[in-house]
């Protein structure tokens, strides 16, 4: 029985071992990297390396695919014993791992330039700079003999791991069996595990020990499988480097007056929660009741200004903008561009260095939308979902996670037990499609339409959470910062609809007794609230940030978008959309609510700033992006 087993699954066996040698190649790989780069890294723990391992196994699937399916394939005897067809197959081993493993040896080299795995956009800047390769050579010239050898590695290993003895006879039956295991193997094997998301670079976040040793935990081939299907920035010329970042500054150089006040934070960001749900916000709307009875109660008695805006239109990208002050210019969210194993300091990783205690709070699944990985590249040392939460029948939602009422007083609760200074977030879902409520909530208010019924549910949420916080003795030291992540799907209020108006979001800032209740006229986006935030707590360290702090306002405030291949740029009286190339549009969209009067015909100043400002602004994004330049290097 044992013998006919071995016999059955020979080539699966053989296709493991050929794939363990690769994972072998990759793990020496890391700890080269690590040698080389060790004057620029912290230094690592076991765990680093140990949680390595699934990502040279994600890496080792993918680059031995095609090799995997060769052993795989329920082909005749005559034909898999053939001396062609092995051939084929040592082929495909050598040819691709030498590559791999030829990448991984060359990014050891050329981290110390990006601070970061190799992307494939990286070699459009690599063929601008082919000059310095001579020098890089002649420093790491020890890399390029690795490199080259480890091509008789492989022959070597190839030969020396071959199986015997070979089977003489198979069954059709279970090679098909074997084919469809197999392929099983592979895919569990690839995605890096059962969880609900495959690894991806920034996978590394989750398990890495100190955020900068994501690329040691990584590597440099699965950067590069998955940036090959994604949309690349280009670096833009629009100015001299030094005009743009006078036009727009996006690193700021903080000089408080005051010392700085360990305020506790709570940042509360509403699923599709648009303007036009709340009443407050729509006085000009007559007999117009409203669904957020709670949200506009706070905005009575906090700050907020009457312009303000959505950085996107997905959560991903608002959730970005909120927590990371980096807005969304580009087709792809951060956290699933190719750009995303780059250093991005968030407001959780500024308030460490000030001793805070940090949590992100999301009621779906741990994977749901890459929030799990994004939440520690960005300085969250805890992070709470679905799986985290205590959970009792009635409390999941049948489709996304768990209630919003629930995940609040769970938030309530875990920050009671979470030593002050903190900063919380937290994200809710129940007013995201397909706007379920609890069957209550439902009956309660049966003849409302299912959108403003959810988002009614979650406004109801929030006001409980308030009441119970402010019966906490946190509470008085405690600044409560609401926005949505974007609008709603539904639009009954025509000026929503525009290309303005789908943007329009309420954002508040709310602290007892210490802010006053105001209103302020200038343009506020989801990327001002970080340096508002840190402006209120009178932060002194360098930071980058594309928004401005609504406390403290410049002479000109904007809001920046990229929708459907066109910049959008907005103050507090125009909009201008630039397609990258030329102005196309430009609207005096307070007088023209509805946007019918183009006025890019006329040469306006208004419109010449604002287009020299959103140049300034994706030239400085892009370079950013794409030479990692996210985080103040002075």
């Amino acid at each position: 029985m044992l013998n006919k087993f071995r016999t059955e699954t020979y080539f699966l066996r053989q296709a493991i071992v050929r794939v363990a040698t690769t994972m072998l190649f990759f793990s020496l790989s890391r700890l080269l990297f690590f040698v080389v780069n060790k004057n620029i890294l912290p230094s690592p723990s076991v765990s680093d390396f140990f949680y390595g391992f699934l990502f040279d196994l994600s890496a080792a699937m993918y680059v031995n695919v095609l090799l995997w399916l060769t052993y795989l394939l329920p082909l005749p005897l005559s034909i898999r014993a053939s001396k062609t067809y092995v051939l084929g197959q040592k082929i495909l081993f050598i040819l691709f791992n030498f590559i791999a493993i030829g990448f991984e040896i060359g990014d050891t080299g050329y981290f110390r330039f990006a601070n970061r795995r190799l992307v494939l956009s990286d070699f459009d800047l690599i063929r601008n700079t082919l000059d310095m390769f001579p020098k890089l050579f002649a420093e790491h010239w020890y890399l390029v003999v690795l490199g080259l050898s480890s091509v008789f590695f492989f022959n070597f290993l190839f030969k020396k791991t071959s199986l015997r003895p070979f089977p003489q006879k198979i069954h059709w039956f279970f090679q098909f069996a074997i084919l469809i295991l197999g392929l099983g193997i592979f895919l569990i094997a690839a995605r890096g595990g059962l969880q609900h998301r495959p690894l991806t670079p920034i996978s590394s976040a989750e398990y890495a020990s100190d955020l900068r040793l994501m690329p040691l935990v990584s590597n440099t081939t699965l950067n590069l499988v998955h940036s090959s299907g994604q949309r690349f920035l280009t670096e833009k010329s629009y100015m001299p480097e030094a005009e743009a970042a006078r036009i727009y500054p996006i690193f700021q150089r903080p000089n408080p007056k005051q010392p700085f006040n360990c305020t506790n934070v709570v940042i509360i960001a509403i699923e599709s929660c648009g303007k036009e749900y709340s009443a407050f916000f729509n006085k000009k709307e007559a007999d117009y009741q409203g669904f957020t009875p709670v949200l506009d109660s706070l905005a009575q008695h906090g700050l907020y200004s009457e312009n303000s805006f959505a950085n996107g239109l997905r959560s991903t990208q608002g959730i970005a903008a909120i927590s990371t002050g980096l807005p969304s210019l580009m087709d792809d969210p951060f956290m699933f561009s190719p750009y995303q194993s780059n250093q991005l300091d968030g407001l959780g990783a500024h308030l460490r260095r000030k001793g805070y205690q940090t949590a992100f709070f999301h009621g779906a699944h741990r994977g749901s939308m890459d929030f799990n990985k994004f939440a520690p590249l960005i300085g969250f040392n805890e992070f709470y979902a679905r799986e985290s939460f205590p959970e009792k029948e009635g409390d999941y939602d049948g489709t996304w996670g768990i209630w919003d009422e629930q995940m609040f007083q769970f938030m309530l609760k875990k920050l009671n037990e979470t030593p002050q200074p903190f900063y919380g977030m937290i994200f809710t879902l129940t007013s995201h499609h397909p706007h379920k409520v609890p069957d209550w909530f439902e009956k309660k208010y049966p003849d409302i339409n299912p959108v403003h019924r959810a988002t009614l549910y979650t406004d109801w949420a929030l006001g409980q959470f308030m009441a119970e916080a402010q019966k906490q003795p946190w509470f008085r030291n405690t600044l409560f910062v609401i926005s949505a992540d974007h609008t709603g799907v539904h639009s009954e209020i025509e000026k929503y609809q525009t290309a303005v108006g789908r943007f329009e979001i309420p954002i508040l800032f709310y602290k007892p007794n210490e802010i006053t209740p105001s209103v302020k006229t200038q343009t506020c986006q989801q990327i001002d609230i970080l340096p508002s935030i840190l402006d209120f707590l009178n932060y002194d360290e360098p930071y980058l940030s594309f928004g401005r702090s609504i406390f403290t306002p410049p002479q000109y405030n904007y809001v920046f978008n990229w929708e459907g291949g066109v910049f959008q740029i907005q103050d507090n009286r125009h909009v201008l959309l630039f397609d990258g190339k030329h102005t196309v549009g430009f609207y005096d969209y307070k007088k023209d609510v509805f946007l019918k009067n183009n006025l890019v015909r006329h040469s306006l100043t208004e419109a010449v700033r604002l287009e020299n400002v959103i140049k300034a602004v994706v030239q400085q994004h892009d370079k950013a992006m794409l030479h990692n330049g996210l985080v103040p290097r002075f």
